[in-house]
């Protein structure tokens, strides 16, 4: 599965992520503290676990 754009909105701790378009063969997430890279990996974690069937509570 690739991953081309990416949107999420996490209700428990009330955050949204923009729509975040990825590249077909590398991707770099850079930026300055408190931009949000690692809630882009966290969101990609979460969506894949329920994708795998798990439920996050």
């Amino acid at each position: 599965m690739k991953i081309k754009k990416l949107e999420y909105y996490d209700e428990e701790y009330r955050w949204k992520l923009e729509a975040v378009e990825f590249s077909p063969n590398f991707n770099l997430l850079v930026g300055v503290s408190g931009a949000g890279k690692t809630r882009i990996l966290r969101a990609i974690y979460s969506l894949k676990a329920i994708a795998n069937g798990v439920f996050l509570f």
